[in-house]
């Protein structure tokens, strides 16, 4: 009478015969069973993403942070960020954070990754802006190059003008030792010996131009910004040229000259200036 059940198919296992309509029946109930199985929708599987652990750099300094995400599905992700410190921003698409840090403190991160079709996941990370320095207070100092560890040197403790800048190991001479004094907003920097300023010969604006000492005469080629790039680390940027004191092609040996060059963020071109 009635179609062949599951029940039927377990009695026939158990010796109860099935006539050939009623078998036909439960190959078609069994076939419907199995495609429902096949055809069933796959649960959707949230994506995950790799906390980039706490974060921290200074006032000002550019950054950028390429957040990890995975989703096993293939789904394309969405990134929100809450918490940020003002100047960054997070490409929803990429999950990219990139920008400017600013306002100074500990940042409390949350970042969102979702899928579009429900599943989503959370980090939670801290960023911490700390205050740039608002610049050396004048005093005398020994300016010391962070790649070799030397110090800014006249050569041969020559009291002339034209006397080459060069770097050499750190002694308690005053031709190593630099009057930082105010001309406005910029500075001066003045050798205690000979009361001669660091000068960029002949007042060159060119890349790799020397630098001597020199008689003050007030030009901005005897004029530097310094500007802190780390705690206790500072570049020193020609006011005419907006080019770095920098040791030349990095050396790391003593009686290497100073000159000017493209500020490029290396060692070569990184200072800290010890108080004497």
């Amino acid at each position: 009478g009635s179609a062949a059940t599951l029940a039927d198919a377990v009695n026939a296992h158990a010796g109860v015969a099935l006539n050939t309509a009623e078998l036909r029946d439960l190959v078609a109930f069994l076939v419907q069973i199995d495609d429902s199985a096949a055809s069933a929708p796959v649960p959707n599987r949230a994506p995950t993403v790799t906390n980039p652990g706490a974060q921290a750099g200074l006032e000002g300094n550019v950054v950028t942070l390429a957040l990890q995400a995975n989703d096993s599905d293939g789904d394309l992700l969405t990134f929100v960020a809450s918490g940020l410190p003002t100047g960054l921003a997070i490409d929803s698409n990429s999950g990219v954070i990139a920008g400017t840090l600013g306002s100074v403190g500990v940042h409390d991160i949350a970042i969102i990754v979702a899928d579009g079709k429900g599943g989503a996941a959370t980090v939670n990370f801290t960023w911490t802006v700390t205050a740039l320095p608002r610049g050396i207070q004048p005093g005398v100092y020994q300016l010391v190059n962070v790649g070799s560890n030397l110090c800014v040197d006249v050569n041969g403790g020559s009291t002339s003008n034209g006397a080459r800048i060069i770097q050499w190991s750190c002694h308690t001479g005053n031709n190593q030792k630099w009057r930082v004094e105010t001309v406005g907003t910029h500075y001066r920097l003045t050798a205690v010996h000979s009361n001669k300023v660091i000068d960029v010969y002949g007042g060159s604006t060119r890349a790799g131009a020397k630098l001597i000492q020199w008689s003050w005469h007030s030009g901005t080629n005897q004029q530097w910004t310094i500007r802190a790039v780390a705690d206790g680390v500072y570049e020193i940027v020609s006011v005419k040229s907006s080019l770095c004191m920098d040791v030349t092609n990095g050396s790391t040996s003593r009686g290497t000259d100073l000159q000017q060059w493209t500020c490029n963020g290396s060692n070569a071109q990184r200072w800290r200036l010890i108080p004497q």
